[in-house]
């Protein structure tokens, strides 16, 4: 004997998983998980980070010790959820900079193989 159940509840899609995608606007990084941002928010180069912009950001006004509460507020304002547009915008612009730095390092081997080819003649 099976019971009915609501499968329409339980499924989840590609779009649900891709819209809990946090990205912290310190490092510019996109966090896929809850893991993933607690693993990032405990690493060397988001404080480093953290600490730059909280030294920044209390030059304008009387220099102080930044206290746990201000790191936890200033970390809470710099991860935003990310919607699929900016996902895709993220990518794009990724892809555009990886293209350049591979065209660039294209140009560096072709023209150090040219140099070795009139060396040898």
């Amino acid at each position: 004997h099976t019971s009915p159940t609501n499968d329409n509840n339980k499924t989840t899609t590609s779009e649900d998983i891709i819209a809990t995608r946090k990205c912290c606007t310190i490092c510019n990084i996109l966090l896929a998980s809850d893991l993933h941002l607690h693993t990032h928010l405990r690493g060397t180069r988001h404080n480093q980070l953290l600490v730059e912009r909280l030294n920044q950001k209390n030059e304008n006004r009387m220099k102080k010790q930044a206290t746990q509460e201000d790191i936890d507020t200033f970390n809470t304002e710099c991860i935003v959820t990310v919607t699929n547009d900016d996902i895709v915008r993220q990518e794009m612009a990724f892809n555009r900079e990886r293209k350049h730095t591979m065209k660039k390092r294209a140009k560096k081997l072709r023209l150090r193989m040219t140099q070795r080819y009139r060396d040898s003649i």
